[in-house]
C-alpha cells in the first residue's frame, strides 16, 4: 500500500511540475542545457526564470491544446515596449501580454551578492 501511494505521488510530482526528469521548467530548456543551468550562480537562474516564466501573461482560452512548457517569450521580445504593458494575439489565437521592460528588467537582472 505505502509503495502505491508513493508511485501515486511521484506521478502526480511529475505531471504537476511538467518538468519529466528535469529538475527546471522546460521554458528554460528550450534555451539551456540542464548542466548550464546547474552551474548557474542563483542570481542569475532566477532571473532568467523570471524572464522566460513570469515577464508576461497568457489567455489560453481560445486555444485547444496550447502547452505552456513550450511558449518561448523571447521570440516576440522585439514587441515589448518601454513603459506600457502590450498586448496582442498571436497566430494562434493565443492572447500574449509582454510586461513592460521598465517593470521586469529589475526583476530580470541578476542581483548582486
Amino acid at each position: 500500500m505505502n509503495n502505491l501511494l508513493l508511485i501515486v505521488l511521484l506521478t502526480l510530482a511529475t505531471f504537476s511540475f511538467g518538468q519529466g526528469n528535469s529538475a527546471y521548467d522546460q521554458r528554460l530548456m528550450i534555451h539551456f542545457t540542464e548542466e548550464q543551468l546547474a552551474q548557474m550562480p542563483r542570481s542569475k537562474l532566477e532571473a532568467i526564470t523570471y524572464y522566460y516564466c513570469e515577464s508576461y501573461y497568457l489567455d489560453d482560452s481560445h486555444v485547444i491544446g496550447f502547452d505552456i512548457q513550450s511558449f518561448d517569450v523571447s521570440k516576440y521580445e522585439e514587441l515589448r515596449r518601454e513603459s506600457v504593458d502590450f498586448s496582442f494575439t498571436n497566430d494562434q489565437g493565443l492572447i500574449i501580454t509582454l510586461i513592460a521592460k521598465e517593470k521586469y528588467l529589475p526583476k530580470a537582472a541578476p542581483k548582486k551578492s
